[in-house]
């Protein structure tokens, strides 16, 4: 797990991984703009190191208008 995050690494095992399995499963029950949603990226991004373009990409929302440096590529 070399991107997570300080706030991840405290979280290990079993626990870090059904957390963040839940996130994802929030995310992908919400719409971009409905309550929780940025709360909830936000939670994840901070849990594994992600981006917010990233974990877009990951729930397959690349095309929401964000800024071209938000929307390229992370390694």
């Amino acid at each position: 797990m070399s991107g997570q995050s300080a706030e991840g690494r405290e979280l290990v095992g079993r626990e870090f991984l059904v957390r963040r399995n839940a996130l994802w499963a929030t995310l992908r029950g919400l719409e971009p703009g409905a309550a929780g949603f940025e709360g909830t990226l936000s939670e994840l991004s901070a849990l594994i190191g992600w981006n917010r373009a990233r974990i877009l990409a990951g729930l397959g929302l690349v095309d929401l208008g964000l800024p071209e440096t938000e929307t390229g590529p992370t390694p």
